[in-house]
C-alpha cells in the first residue's frame, strides 16, 4: 500500500486516482498500478514497485524534473505513460530527448545556438522557453549533442559574427 501519497515522479502533491491490477505482472513490476492525475507531470500509471524504487533511489531533482516534463510530454501527446520497471523510464526519456536532440540539429547554422535552436525544442516537445533552455544544458553536459562554431569568411564586414550549430554527441 502507498505510504507517501505525492507524485512519485516530481513530488508534488497527488492522489492515486485508480487502483488496478498489473496486467501480465511480472517479479521486477511488481502487481499493482495506480494511475496517477499529478498537475506537474500530468496522467500516468506506475507500478508498486517502481514506487518503491523511486522513493528509495537517488536520483537528483534534475533529474527528477527531466522526467516529469517528459512525463507531462507524453501526456499532452495523448500517450500516457505506464511505468512498469525502472528501465520504462529510461525509455519514454529516450523517446522525449530524441525530439529534443532532432530539433536541436535540424535548427541548423545560426549567430546564437541558444535562441532558434531552443524555439525549435520548443516546438518539437512543446515545452516553455526555459524548460527547452533546460533540457538543452542537459543533453550538452551529458555529451548527447555538442555545439561546434566556425568563423565566417571575412569578405563581408557586416557577417563577421561566428556561426555555430548543434551536432549529435559521443
Amino acid at each position: 500500500m502507498l505510504q507517501n501519497l505525492d507524485c512519485p515522479l516530481c513530488n508534488s502533491p497527488s492522489v492515486p486516482r485508480h487502483l488496478f491490477d498489473m496486467p501480465e505482472p511480472t517479479p521486477r513490476s511488481g502487481s499493482i498500478a495506480y494511475r496517477y492525475d499529478c498537475p506537474v507531470c500530468g496522467t500516468y500509471r506506475i507500478s508498486d514497485l517502481l514506487i518503491d524504487w523511486l522513493g528509495h533511489s537517488q536520483l537528483t531533482s534534475a533529474d527528477r524534473l527531466h522526467l516529469s516534463t517528459a512525463a507531462c510530454w507524453h501526456a499532452t501527446k495523448g500517450t500516457p505513460l505506464f511505468l512498469r520497471e525502472p528501465e520504462d523510464m529510461n525509455i519514454f526519456v529516450q523517446t522525449y530527448e530524441a525530439k529534443a536532440v532532432a530539433a536541436l540539429i535540424s535548427a541548423g547554422e545560426v549567430q546564437d545556438p541558444w535562441r532558434l535552436p531552443i524555439h525549435a525544442v520548443d516546438r518539437a516537445t512543446e515545452l516553455k522557453t526555459a524548460e527547452a533552455k533546460i533540457l538543452a544544458h542537459a543533453l550538452l553536459e551529458r555529451r548527447v549533442v555538442h555545439i561546434r562554431t566556425r568563423v565566417r569568411d571575412m569578405v563581408n564586414p557586416d557577417e563577421r559574427a561566428p556561426l555555430s550549430w548543434w551536432e549529435r554527441g559521443e
